[in-house]
This record gives C-alpha cells, structure tokens and sequence, in this order.
C-alpha cells in the first residue's frame, strides 16, 4: 500500500481524493461530469446497435437474393442477372504483341529457387 502512494499514480489519486473529501463542489462538478460522461456512453452504445442492426438487415436482404437466384445489386439497389459463366478461351495467335515470352517460365523458377547464391 505505501508502494502505491509513492508512485505518480498513487499521488495523484490521494489528491484527487482528497479534494473530493473537502471540497463539496469538486464533489457536484464531478457528479456533473459522470453522469454527461455516462449519457455520452450510453448514447454511443445505441448508435452502434442501431448501426449494427441496419447493416444485419442489409446482409439478411442480400444473402435472400444470393439464395433466389444469381443477381447482384446495382448501385441504385436494382438487382440485375448475372448471365451463365462461360470463359472465353484464349490462344497466344490472339494476343497483340507477337514477341512475347513468359520470363517467369518453369526453367527459370527451378533455376531461380534451387541455386543458392552463397553455394556460387
């Protein structure tokens, strides 16, 4: 206990208690300030279940219309249908640059991940 009175922290809450005990309005001040400290709390803890309740409704609303069907919402919150998946298959003859090579082939990376420089 006398460890704890000599740290700043300690001295700090022996004054405080102090001016508390002698002082009848530090005591009404402080009482003020709580109980808007403790309104301010609560009002937060509402706005965040509030938040928090509109955002579980709009997951709820979006996870029905992913259950019914392929669509996804729009920016204006008008669902449109995504068409069946069909990748289109690319050859190198349709790419634009007809000099191109893969730098990051198989050779390269076994060389690359096998040699070690400090064994060189």
């Amino acid at each position: 206990m006398i460890k704890f009175l000599k740290s700043p922290l300690g001295i700090a809450l022996t004054a405080v208690s102090a001016l508390l005990i002698a002082s009848p309005e530090a005591r009404k001040t402080t009482r003020k300030l709580a109980v808007k400290g403790t309104a301010a709390v609560l009002g937060l803890v509402d706005q965040v279940k509030d938040a928090s309740v509109g955002v579980r409704k709009q997951l709820n609303s979006v996870i029905e219309e992913a259950r019914e069907g392929n669509s996804l919402p729009n920016s204006a919150g008008e669902s449109h249908y995504l068409p069946d998946p069909n990748p289109l298959e690319f050859s190198i003859n349709q790419l634009p640059i007809k000099d191109s090579f893969n730098v990051m082939n198989d050779e390269v990376l076994k060389k690359a991940y096998t040699s070690h420089p400090a064994k060189e």
